[in-house]
């Protein structure tokens, strides 16, 4: 599930995927504002974890959803609301978080330790439970004869909207006996669009420029080279080194291509 992809939808598409996109572009959007709004607040640390904690009390790995993350039954370690309050009060990722690049906290989950495309994938889905349910409604609405495979159980499904966590009931479908929710095509690619080799590619033009100016340097060195030299190792921690010393024409090359990748891929899906 990418939050990117939603933005890009909320404002180009049309019809009920426009309304579904945009609906589910205003809960993101909601959620992440409301993460920046307890880190800038002048609360102590202790009142902003309480709050932070708050906030993703009521997330849980996603179930029915089949997007290549763990599914009811896996024993494998998932997710977890504990896991991601730590990661969003990270020091190193607090700053990120709270500077002043013009980038959404989703563009610059590539720079946070330790926090793979299936977390943010994760919690998105959390966020927008009801706008997927909405989906499967409208598809029993639009094929009747798909009404034979939903449960007979309700199911309680929780999501973000207005600032606060909502719960809500739903009969997923049921195919070989595994229950299943569908989500739009549109909002899921094989890979989050806002990855850390795009953003190594985009602030590296700039980073080599500098570097070329500040050795005095006849010729600007290639991008492997300079890549090699200075983002070999430790990749996200040594990028956050190069990000922190970019400019906005920096940021907004790398939210163009953020876009351009959402483009691709929606042409090619």
């Amino acid at each position: 599930m990418d939050p990117n992809m939603i933005e890009y939808l909320a404002d180009r598409s049309k019809g009920d995927l426009q309304v579904l996109s945009k609906q589910a572009n205003t809960q993101i959007y909601s959620f992440f504002n409301q993460i920046i709004k307890i880190l800038k607040s002048d609360e102590n640390e202790q009142k902003k974890r309480i709050e932070m904690n708050n906030l993703f009390s009521f997330f849980q790995e996603p179930q029915h959803l089949n997007l290549g993350i763990s599914l009811e039954g896996n024993t494998g370690k998932g997710t977890t609301a504990k896991e991601l309050v730590k990661t969003f009060m990270r020091e190193d990722v607090v700053s990120l978080i709270l500077d002043e690049s013009g980038l959404t906290i989703p563009q610059k989950t590539p720079l946070f330790p330790y926090f793979a495309d299936d977390k943010l994938s994760d919690l998105t889905s959390n966020i927008i439970m009801n706008v997927i349910i909405e989906f499967n409604k409208k598809i029993v609405v639009l094929y009747p004869e798909m009404s034979s495979y939903l449960s007979s159980v309700n199911e309680e499904y929780n999501y973000y909207s207005n600032g606060t966590w909502k719960q809500m009931r739903h009969k997923p479908f049921i195919f070989s006996e595994k229950k299943v929710l569908f989500i739009p095509k549109d909002f899921a690619t094989y890979k989050q669009t806002s990855s850390l080799s795009l953003l190594i590619r985009t602030i590296l033009v700039e980073a080599i420029e500098k570097d070329k100016i500040k050795n005095n340097r006849e010729k600007r060195k290639t991008k492997k080279e300079f890549e090699k030299e200075n983002i070999a190792g430790n990749r996200t921690e040594n990028t956050r080194k190069i990000y922190d010393e970019s400019t906005e024409v920096s940021y907004k090359y790398y939210q163009k291509e953020v876009i351009n990748k959402v483009k691709e891929r929606l042409t090619k899906d």
